[in-house]
């Protein structure tokens, strides 16, 4: 008996496959009931340990880190996944604010060698009887949670917790937009310690389908697995899927849907990945760790830079001003989400943080006449610069349109005159020079949203999740280490 609709299904999915390949791993294509023996023989190693409350998985993207996420998921309240990268404080830390009964790693040489941990290792007992019954007999209202993190690149991660029922109203929510079927293969190129991707997988095998992980993002190593599948479906964020295209990629045609989340899909890598991938349906998600998805929309080479897309099932969404009244139609606030898909709440050294009914998130945006929702940027980016509030997004939106500009970031470097100068960071694949930049962005922006100085950065660092790692990119400016454009 699991305590899991999650895991339930999966291993009904798995028992019904028999010796059909569910996970592409490396060179090894793992079949379904070699698969289910594995979350087997770990759900019986964690039920023979008496510890059914919070569980942290410290691993890298394996089939055996999500063979033991899903026997964690039957067996405790809380099951986290933390990021290998992270320093040794930082996860003492984590552990701590998350109360953290175990922590589970496949390294005895581990960051938390000094901790009182687990090092997996594959059980061979039956699980004891007690052990079940314990587990079995857990609290009726008993909802297994997952906790995701942040990061971690400044100060502590900030945990957001889920609830098993709201990822499976997510399934159900994203269908028209995923389309997952159980002849797909699911492409998952990034690591479970960011949500997105252990949510790919488990989305894949909780339909049935098949699903390929990779340690790391490599491109050339995930076009690869392009030859040997029918229906891909890639989950990404845009800087992955800008990799992708400039990869040796070949048989393109094999993926059938493109999902595209974490920030906005630039016009740029729209139109390569349209090039690259000729049958792919391309759909860009809006969401967040703590909202789950909000909006989607099929993507056009002729939508609005702004443009997010209709709620999804399920979710309300509103635009308020700084003092909490409803904005009129057309007209720019903060969004909030009211949504069965979203987080519970924040982890804290006192317990769960309840989140509010209607979350905000820092987002800022409006809705059209269509009733399709846009984003105009955070509200925690925004900086003023000579008496004007500067969006960021918008204009790194205006810089990516630009041929040769391939990535782009806007940050306000202090100025005793004008309170911030625009600065922005560029990733370019052309000869360019910074009149050719500013003439071009004389036609979409306003004078005085135009940077005044430009930088080049070839090596661009991203966080676990993939995205632009803002916060060391602005170190980097802030210690004049990039390249000024003239």
């Amino acid at each position: 008996m699991m305590n899991s609709q999650i895991a339930s299904r999966i291993v009904a999915n798995l028992n019904h496959s028999g010796d059909k390949v569910v996970i592409y791993f490396g060179d090894k294509q793992i079949k379904a009931a070699e698969f289910l023996d594995l979350i087997q023989i770990y759900r019986r190693g964690l039920i023979n340990l008496h510890r059914h409350e919070n569980i942290a998985i410290l691993m890298k993207t394996s089939p055996d880190a999500l063979a033991l996420f899903i026997a964690s998921l039957s067996v405790a309240k809380n099951t986290c996944f933390f990021d290998p990268n992270w320093p040794e404080d930082i996860i003492k830390k984590t552990a701590n604010l998350a109360q953290i009964d175990m922590i589970i790693s496949d390294d005895s040489q581990s960051a938390v060698d000094t901790l009182s941990h687990l090092v997996l290792k594959t059980p061979t007992v039956t699980a004891d009887h007690e052990a079940e019954a314990e587990v079995n007999n857990l609290d009726g209202n008993y909802d297994p949670n997952y906790t995701c993190f942040t990061s971690g690149s400044t100060g502590l991660p900030k945990g957001c917790m889920r609830s098993e029922m709201s990822w499976i109203r997510s399934f159900g929510s994203d269908q028209k937009f995923t389309d997952i079927q159980e002849s797909d293969t699911v492409i998952v190129p990034g690591s479970f310690a960011h949500s997105l991707f252990l949510y790919a997988a488990i989305r894949g095998l909780y339909t049935g389908a098949t699903i390929a992980l990779f340690t790391n993002f490599h491109p050339n190593r995930i076009v690869e697995i392009f030859e040997h599948i029918n229906n891909g479906v890639i989950f990404a964020v845009p800087t992955q899927l800008d990799a992708l295209v400039h990869s040796t990629c070949q048989h393109g045609e094999n993926i059938k849907r493109i999902l595209s989340t974490g920030s906005k899909l630039p016009v740029s890598i729209y139109e390569k990945l349209v090039d690259v991938f000729t049958e792919a349906v391309i759909v860009e998600f809006y969401g967040t760790s703590e909202l789950s998805y909000v909006a989607a929309r099929t993507v056009s080479v002729d939508d609005p830079e702004t443009l997010v897309g209709r709620p999804l099932p399920n979710v309300e969404i509103s635009i308020k001003g700084p003092n909490g009244a409803d904005i009129p139609m057309g007209n720019e606030g903060l969004v909030y989400v009211k949504s069965d898909l979203a987080f519970r709440g924040y982890v804290s050294h006192s317990g769960l943080q309840e989140a509010d009914k209607s979350i905000c998130v820092g987002d800022a945006g409006f809705f059209d006449f269509n009733g399709d929702l846009h984003l105009v940027g955070r509200m925690d980016r925004a900086f003023q610069s000579s008496g004007r509030n500067i969006i960021p997004e918008a204009i790194e939106t205006a810089l990516t349109s630009i041929e040769g500009v391939t990535l782009a970031a806007v940050f306000g470097v202090p100025d005793a005159t004008r309170e911030n100068r625009i600065a922005a960071v560029l990733c370019i694949d052309a000869q360019i020079m910074k009149p050719d930049l500013i003439s071009c962005l004389r036609q979409s922006l306003a004078t005085y949203a135009i940077p005044s100085i430009y930088y080049k950065c070839d090596i661009w660092p991203k966080t676990t999740s993939g995205k632009i790692d803002l916060i060391t990119l602005r170190s980097k400016l802030l210690a004049k280490e990039l390249e000024v454009l003239f």
